[in-house]
C-alpha cells in the first residue's frame, strides 16, 4: 500500500501504478493531488476506488484502468466523470468497462449490454464514430445504428483472387498450374461469393493433390443449398478430406472456448502428449507438429491472432464456424464445461473446465480412462498479467487417484497448493501444467514420471526450488519456471544438465553452492530453443567456468538474456568486475541468435563479440542497468537490428559513434539501416548525440527519451521513417533542439520546458500535441522559414491573461480577419522583448492561431495586474 504522506505530493503530474497487483486502495484524501494529469491503474486488479476520488481531480486528462478494478457507483457516474476528464483520450487508451465485455451471443442480444455501451459511447468527442459488425439483425436493431450496411457477396473476380492467394500446390503457386485455372473458377461459382468458403476450399490444394475428384463431385451438392447456405457443408467437406492425423488435432481444439487465442507452441505440445504426432525419421516431434499446424493454417482452420506484432506472432484463433465444426465432430470424445456442476457423458476421453463465474466446480461421473483434464481460461487475454481468479476443484485428490491414464493434466489457475505423491502412479502423463497457482513445492515422487515431456510452472509466486529428483525426468523436453519481474527465481538442482532432451528452458538460475546447478550444466543442452534467461551470473567465481556452458554451440537458441543479480555497490573490489567482464566474454552466443539482453552487468567494458559482425542476425538488443559501462558498443552495422533499448547506463556521455573500432578505415555504410525503435532511458551523464549522415536510421519509426538530465543539445536529422518522438520532463539541461528532414514525423509528445532554441525544418506532417511543445512556447530564437512557422502555430484563446499592446496589423487573403502583431506592454519599464503574432480563426473568432517570438520574463507576471488596472482606468477616463 502507499504511505499516507503520499497525498502531500501536491505538484505530482504523472502517476503510474500499473501492474501493482496487490494494491487495494489509495491513501486519502487522494484528491489533494490536484495537479495530477495522467493516472495509470492498469493491472491493479484488486483496486477499490470511489468515483468521487476521480471526479475531484480537476486537471486529470488521461485515466487508464483495469477492467477488473472495482469502482463504486460505476457505470452510473460516467457523465459526471466526463465533465472533468478528456474521455476521448481515456477511451483511446483502451479502457473498457467489464460489463461491456460480452461472453456469448446471449449477452450481445441483451438490452442491458447495449445500454451500458451507449453510456460510454456518448462520452466520445464530437465527430467520433463507432463501427459495429455483426451477423445478427437483432443486434443492429438494439444498437439503433444511424445507418446499416449489409455486406454483399464478393464479385467473382475478387473470389478468384482469393483462390489464387490461398491455392498453393506442393510449395508452388497456382499460376504454375494452368490446368487448375478452370477448377478455380468452378470453386468460385459454387462458393456463392463467400470468402471463408473460398479460402477453405482453396486450402485443400495446399499440401497434396489428392481429393480433387471428390471436391469436384461434391461442389454441385454444396451449390444446391444456394448462396449463403453452402458454407457449413463446405467446411465439413474440408474436414472430411483432412488426413486422419490432422482430424485428431482439430477435434482436440474443441476443448477450448470460442474465440480462444491459441499459443502455437503450447498447442503442439498438447498434441504431442496425446500421441497425435508421428514424426518422420531423424526429425523432432515439435518440428512435425509445427508442420501439422502450418498445414491446418494453410487450410484456414486457424487464422492470425487479432494483433500481429512481434509479441503476438505465436498466437492464432479459430473461426467460430470452424470451432462449431470441431465441436460437432468430437462430441463423443471431447467435453468442455463452464458450469459449477459438471457431469461427464460416458466414453469421454478429453475434458476441459473453462473458468466459470463461480469460484468452485464439482466434477462427477469422471471415467478412469480419461486422457486429458485441463482448466482453461475463456481467452488468453481475459485476465492480464498473472492475475487470474483461482478455481477450486472439489474432490481433486480423489480425482487424481482415480484417473491414472491421464496424458495431459493442466491445473493452472486453481487453488492447489501441493501436488499429491500419488502423481507417481500416472505412468502415461506427458504434459503437466500448474501455472498461476500457489503451489509451494513439488513432491520428490515427481521424478518417477518417466514419460513426462512438458512441465509448466509459470507465475507460481510461492515456488522457490525444484526437487532434486527433477534430474530423473530424462524425457523432459520443456521446462518453464518463469515468474513475474521482481519475484525470486526458482532454484534448480545440480545435475539438471542430464536432461539432454530439453528444448525449452525459460529460466536457468545459476546456484551458489554444490547442491544447485552451475553454469556448466548447460554444456550438454545443445537442443535448447526459443528464449533462455540465465540469471545468478554473480555466483560464477571462475570465469573459465562460463566457457563450459558452450553457448556458442547452441545453434537453435533464438533469444538470450544474461543477468547479474547485484549492483556495483555490492562489488567487493575491482577483481569482481574483471570476473564479470571475463564471464560475459566467455558467454558468447551462437551467430544465429536474434534477441540479446544484458542486465545488471557490473564491469565497465563490453567484450568485442557484442559489436562483432558475426552476430549479424540480431533483431533486438536490450542493455539494462549496466551502470558502470561508459561506452555503448557499436551496433550500427547490424543489418537486421530493429529494436535497440538502452536503460540505466549512467556513465555514458555520448551516443551515435560513427564507425566500428573493429573495422578497417574507409568509406562507412549508413548505420542502423533496419532500426525501427530506439529507447534511451535514464542516461544521467549523456551529453552528446553525435551527428548523423544521410541514410542513417533509415527505418526508425519510434524514438523515445527519458531522464537525460545532462543532455544540452540534440539534432535529429534525416530520420526518414520516424513517426513519433517522445521526450520527458527529466531533461532540464536541453536547450537546443533541431528536427529536420523527418518526412514521416507525426507527433512530438510530452513537454520540453527548457528549450530556448528550436528549429523544425522540412517535417511536413509534424503536429505538436496538446501536452507537448505547443503548451510551452518559451524559446528565445525562432528559426523562420516556410516550414517552421507552419508547425509553431498555437491554437489558443485571444485573451491569454497577459498584457499586450498591438503595434501592427495586416489583411490576409481569403480570411475574414486581420493578422495582428503584439509586443509586451511592459517593454519600456522592464525591457521585456516578448512578442506574438495572432491570426483569428475563421471558424471561431474566440480562438486564434498564435506564434510567440520571444519568451516572457518571469518578473513580468507581477506587473501585468497593476498595468491592466491602470490601462482600464485610462480607458474609462
Amino acid at each position: 500500500m502507499l504511505p499516507d504522506s503520499f497525498v502531500n505530493l501536491s505538484n505530482l503530474e504523472k502517476l503510474n501504478l500499473s501492474d501493482c497487483i496487490r494494491l487495494k486502495d489509495v491513501p486519502q484524501p487522494f484528491d489533494n493531488l490536484r495537479k495530477l494529469e495522467y493516472l495509470n491503474f492498469s493491472g491493479c486488479h484488486r483496486m477499490n476506488l470511489n468515483v468521487d476520488c476521480l471526479r475531484k481531480l480537476v486537471n486529470l486528462k488521461c485515466l487508464t484502468l483495469s477492467h477488473h478494478t472495482d469502482i463504486k457507483d460505476f457505470p452510473y457516474c460516467y457523465q459526471d466523470l466526463a465533465d472533468c476528464l478528456d474521455l476521448s483520450r481515456w477511451l483511446k487508451n483502451n479502457w473498457v468497462h467489464h460489463q461491456c465485455n460480452p461472453k456469448d451471443d446471449a449477452d450481445i442480444e441483451n438490452r442491458c449490454f447495449w445500454s451500458d455501451l451507449w453510456k460510454l459511447a456518448n462520452l466520445g468527442a464530437v465527430g467520433s464514430a463507432l463501427i459495429v459488425t455483426t451477423r445478427s439483425k437483432e443486434v443492429a436493431k438494439l444498437f439503433g445504428a444511424m445507418q446499416t450496411y449489409y455486406l454483399r457477396s464478393l464479385p467473382s473476380e475478387e473470389c478468384f483472387m482469393v483462390f489464387q492467394e490461398h491455392a498453393i500446390i506442393g510449395g508452388f503457386h497456382i499460376n504454375d498450374y494452368p490446368q487448375f485455372t478452370k477448377f478455380g473458377w468452378m470453386i468460385v461459382e459454387k462458393c456463392g461469393g463467400n470468402p471463408l468458403c473460398m479460402k477453405a476450399l482453396s486450402g485443400l490444394l495446399c499440401h497434396s493433390e489428392t481429393g480433387l475428384f471428390e471436391i469436384s463431385s461434391l461442389l454441385f451438392e454444396i451449390n444446391s443449398l444456394g448462396v449463403g447456405g453452402g458454407i457449413l457443408p463446405a467446411l465439413r467437406l474440408c474436414y472430411d478430406l483432412l488426413p486422419s492425423r490432422l482430424k485428431q488435432c482439430i477435434k482436440f481444439c474443441s476443448l477450448f472456448p470460442r474465440n480462444y487465442v491459441f499459443v502455437k507452441h503450447h498447442l503442439v505440445q498438447l498434441w504431442i502428449s496425446q500421441g497425435f504426432i508421428n514424426p518422420e525419421e531423424d526429425s523432432q516431434p515439435e518440428d512435425t507438429a509445427l508442420q501439422y499446424f502450418n498445414e491446418l493454417f494453410c487450410r484456414s482452420f486457424f487464422q492470425n491472432g487479432p494483433s500481429r506484432d512481434d509479441d503476438h506472432k505465436d498466437k492464432f484463433v479459430m473461426h467460430e464456424l470452424f470451432h462449431d465444426l470441431a465441436c460437432s465432430v468430437s462430441k463423443d470424445e471431447c467435453f468442455s464445461s463452464g458450469e459449477a456442476f459438471c457431469s461427464l457423458p460416458e466414453n469421454i476421453c478429453h475434458l476441459s473446465v473453462v473458468l466459470p463465474d463461480s469460484k468452485s466446480v464439482v466434477l462427477t461421473k469422471v471415467q478412469r480412462h480419461l486422457q486429458s483434464l485441463m482448466v482453461v481460461k475463456r481467452s488468453a487475454s481475459e485476465y492480464p498479467g498473472s492475475f487470474v481468479p483461482l478455481l477450486k476443484i472439489l474432490g481433486l485428490n480423489d480425482l487424481l487417484m482415480k484417473c491414472r491414464f491421464l496424458r495431459a493434466l493442466n491445473l493452472s489457475c486453481t487453488t492447489i497448493r501441493e501436488l499429491p505423491s500419488s502423481i507417481m502412479k500416472m505412468k502415461h502423463l506427458q504434459f503437466l501444467a500448474l501455472n498461476n497457482t500457489k503451489i509451494q513445492s513439488l513432491p520428490a515422487e515427481i521424478g518417477q514420471l518417466q514419460t513426462l515431456q512438458t512441465l509448466e510452472l509459470k507465475y507460481c509466486c510461492c515456488l522457490i526450488e525444484l526437487p532434486e529428483s527433477t534430474m530423473n525426468l530424462t524425457k523432459l523436453r520443456h521446462l518453464d519456471v518463469q515468474k513475474e519481474p521482481g519475484n525470486v527465481h526458482v532454484s534448480m538442482p545440480h545435475g539438471i544438465g542430464q536432461l539432454t532432451d530439453l528444448q525449452t528452458l525459460t529460466v536457468f538460475n545459476t546456484g551458489d553452492d554444490l547442491s544447485h546447478c552451475s553454469i556448466g550444466d548447460l554444456k550438454n543442452l545443445s537442443g535448447l530453443r526459443g528464449h533462455v534467461h540465465i540469471t545468478g551470473l554473480q555466483n560464477i567465481t571462475a570465469s573459465d567456468d562460463a566457457k563450459e556452458a558452450n553457448l556458442v554451440g547452441k545453434q537453435f537458441l533464438g533469444a538470450l538474456t544474461l543477468e547479474w543479480c547485484w549492483s556495483s555497490q555490492d562489488m567487493e573490489d575491482d577483481s569482481d568486475k574483471e570476473i564479470a567482464n571475463q564471464v560475459l566474454h566467455n558467454l558468447q552466443p551462437n551467430t544465429n541468435l536474434q534477441e540479446l539482453s544484458i542486465r545488471n552487468y557490473s564491469a565497465n567494458l563490453f567484450p568485442n563479440w557484442i559489436q562483432d559482425s558475426s552476430l549479424s542476425m540480431l533483431v533486438s538488443i536490450t542493455i539494462d542497468d549496466c551502470q558502470d559501462c561508459n561506452e555503448i558498443p557499436h551496433l550500427g552495422d547490424l543489418p537486421f537490428l530493429k529494436y535497440f533499448l538502452i536503460h540505466k547506463m549512467y556513465a555514458v556521455e555520448s551516443f551515435g559513434q560513427r564507425s566500428n573500432p573493429l573495422t578497417t578505415e574507409g568509406k562507412h555504410a549508413p548505420i542502423f539501416p533496419s532500426l525501427e525503435i530506439l529507447n534511451l532511458w535514464e542516461m544521467y551523464s549523456l551529453q552528446f548525440w553525435n551527428g548523423t549522415n544521410n541514410g542513417d536510421f533509415a527505418r526508425l519509426s519510434h524514438l523515445s527519451y527519458s531522464e537525460l538530465p545532462s543532455l544540452k543539445s540534440l539534432k535529429i536529422e534525416s530520420f526518414q521513417k520516424l513517426k513519433s518522438l517522445r521526450f520527458c520532463p527529466e531533461m532540464p539541461m536541453l536547450q537546443k533542439l533541431e528536427i529536420s528532414d523527418c518526412k514521416e514525423l507525426l507527433s512530438v509528445d510530452d513537454p520540453l520546458l527548457s528549450i530556448s532554441n528550436l528549429k523544425v525544418v522540412r517535417c511536413p506532417k509534424l503536429r505538436f500535441g496538446s501536452s507537448s511543445l505547443e503548451s510551452c512556447l518559451m524559446w528565445e530564437k525562432l528559426q523562420r522559414d516556410k516550414y517552421t512557422v507552419k508547425y509553431l502555430l498555437k491554437k489558443t484563446t485571444t485573451d491569454d491573461g497577459w498584457n499586450w499592446r498591438k503595434y501592427s496589423e495586416k489583411d490576409l487573403l481569403g480570411s475574414k480577419y486581420k493578422r495582428s502583431w503584439y509586443r509586451c506592454n511592459q517593454k519600456q519599464s522592464t525591457g521585456c522583448m516578448a512578442r506574438k503574432i495572432v491570426e483569428p480563426n475563421n471558424d471561431d473568432p474566440n480562438t486564434c492561431w498564435q506564434v510567440a517570438t520571444r519568451k516572457r520574463k518571469e518578473s513580468d507576471a507581477s506587473n501585468d495586474e497593476s498595468t491592466t488596472k491602470e490601462h482600464t482606468s485610462a480607458n474609462k477616463k
